[in-house]
């Protein structure tokens, strides 16, 4: 895990890396929806955020989101195909995006 960490500190501190200023979004509000084409990962500064998509009508959580970690579409964001997960804020959150 340490491992990790470090390799997040890199990416956050590498002046080569375009980081977006940090965004933040209300309670229930989503940085993604489905049909949408995911194009940022989102670096969680302070809040919460859920990944889910609906199925036969019910919500299926697929990760959690919280401070210093990643939250992603991954599948959307590498393929470049429409979303079909939604993120959504658990309550008021700051994230700093980061673009493909």
């Amino acid at each position: 895990m340490k491992e990790h960490h470090n390799f997040i500190q890199l990416l956050l501190n590498d002046p080569n890396v375009q980081w977006e200023p940090s965004l933040t979004v209300r309670r229930n509000e989503h940085l993604t929806v489905p049909g949408q084409i995911s194009n940022q990962l989102y670096w969680i500064e302070s809040g919460a955020l859920r990944a889910y998509f609906l199925s036969e009508n019910q919500e299926q959580t697929l990760r959690l989101g919280y401070p210093q970690s990643m939250i992603a579409d991954l599948p959307s964001l590498l393929s470049g195909k429409p979303s079909e997960v939604h993120i959504q804020a658990l309550k008021k959150t700051t994230v700093k995006p980061l673009s493909k």
